[in-house]
């Protein structure tokens, strides 16, 4: 036991004896991001331990440890760092903007930067993934061609033009495209993709051959490192999950295919898992709708839904100008519920009153009337469970909504708020948030009386 201590006290040693700055640059350039952090983060306490450590020195390091940050895709991480700078330059503002998720701050900076250097790739690359991001992809293919591209530069920014055709439905752009892509090499996965659709577009059945191309490009890039945490194997993960959607969605044409139901709740789920990763979503839904609008099975009612949640996360993502585009989009394809959402963009910009009236004129002309069980028609305990299903959601969501923002309002009388959430509850009797926000308001009615003198009190 001793002989064994004194081995692994050896070999402590050796590694002791080996620089953490060395081991930190290492671990980078293997693409080890978590242990490069770990080692530079000893490295930087190391040089603060030394009153002779000049303050330029430490901010240079710590310009190091944000650059790690920024390849952990740490937002938090970066800004606490950014503490630690004396003056942010203009780089590091710029970084904080795209890490937080401010590509329209970012974006106008880039713009201006490529006035003074049209040539630059760094600039036009970064350019491009602003707009990608912010969702701005017919504005993305419109820079694309105003750019002046080489042999060398073009297989960069292909796949930017490529995913913002197939994104804005420009299928004879992505055809261009396509024929522009290098013709040797593994090639570009976005490119891959937008081989894929194409093929699916003119009905060729090499889609599949294009697919399983891809996963095993995908698999081919897996290494111990890429797997040795999720957000290292994100990027791959992230791929695989895109090409099981492809196979998924175009199996609904084959006789074996799942029901629609069986299908819509299986990609529910799957959007779910995504947790909090929004561009993550966001691509997964838009080569969702990509996919339906060219494949007979699905009806305009499903691309608007797609619509619709691709606008609803925009809209918790405060991409304003991109949640009114998705809505837009859904109303078009006479999808109802878009006025709901439009209302709850409109309640997020300020605008409360027009809020409130967007929904109750879309109520008062029975928009969502046409899928409703009459009015008067209620449920009995003899109902089916079937029957109670196809109770209006939709009609009972938009008085719900409309009664919790007269609620918020507090300039209507609550009788009036009271009836409407009963209104909400009559369309959906087993919904219970329609409930809860009635006993909420009941709570709240109550508290007030309590504290008004003794015989002040309102009688209920």
């Amino acid at each position: 036991m001793d002989g064994r201590t004194v081995q692994v006290k050896r070999v402590e040693a050796l590694l002791s004896s080996i620089p953490a700055e060395v081991i930190s640059r290492r671990a980078v350039e293997c693409k080890s991001y978590a242990r490069a952090l770990f080692h530079w983060e000893q490295y930087i306490r190391q040089q603060r331990s030394k009153t002779v450590t000049d303050s330029s020195e430490l901010e240079s390091l710590y310009q190091k440890l944000q650059d790690i940050y920024t390849q952990i895709d740490e937002p938090d991480g970066i800004e606490g760092i950014s503490s630690h700078l004396h003056v942010l330059n203009i780089d590091q503002q710029i970084l904080e903007h795209r890490k937080a998720g401010r590509w329209v701050a970012a974006q106008t900076w880039y713009e201006l930067q490529l006035n003074k250097t049209p040539e630059d790739i760094d600039v036009q690359m970064n350019l491009l993934t602003c707009l990608k991001e912010s969702g701005q992809h017919d504005v993305l293919l419109n820079q694309f061609g105003s750019l002046k591209t080489t042999e060398a530069t073009l297989p960069k920014m292909l796949p930017f033009a490529v995913e913002a055709s197939w994104v804005t439905s420009k299928w004879d752009r992505l055809e261009t495209y396509l024929a522009q892509r290098p013709k040797h090499g593994v090639g570009d996965f976005t490119i891959g993709v937008g081989s894929a659709l194409a093929a699916i577009r003119a009905r060729d059945q090499s889609f599949k051959n294009k697919i399983n191309e891809l996963r095993l490009n995908v698999a081919k890039g897996l290494t111990s490192n890429s797997v040795s945490s999720f957000q290292a194997s994100h990027d791959s993960i992230s791929k695989l999950h895109v090409l099981a959607e492809m196979e998924l969605l175009t199996n609904m044409e084959s006789e074996s295919s799942p029901s629609r139901e069986t299908l819509f709740d299986t990609l529910d789920r799957r959007l779910a898992i995504l947790g909090g990763c929004i561009s993550d979503k966001q691509y997964i839904l838009g080569l969702r709708r990509a996919i339906m609008e060219l494949l007979p099975p699905f009806n305009e009612l499903d691309v608007a839904s797609i619509w619709l949640i691709i606008s609803r996360l925009a809209r918790k993502a405060n991409s304003t100008e991109q949640a009114f585009n998705a809505v837009l989009h859904a109303a078009q394809l006479k999808d109802k519920s878009a006025t709901i959402e439009y209302a709850r963009l409109l309640w997020k910009e300020g605008h409360h009153r027009k809020a409130i009236r967007t929904l109750e004129s879309a109520i008062a002309a029975n928009a969502f009337g046409s899928f409703d069980k009459s009015p008067g028609e209620d449920l009995t305990e003899t109902s089916t469970a079937d029957d109670q299903h196809k109770q209006n959601m939709l009609t009972a969501r938009a008085h719900l909504l409309l009664a919790r923002w007269m609620d918020s309002a507090g300039q209507t009388q609550s009788e009036v708020i009271i009836q409407k959430y009963r209104q909400a509850i009559k369309f959906h009797t087993r919904w219970e948030k329609a409930h809860y926000y009635l006993g909420k308001h009941y709570a709240k009615i109550l508290d007030s009386e309590k504290a008004k003198p003794i015989g002040k009190e309102a009688q209920i």
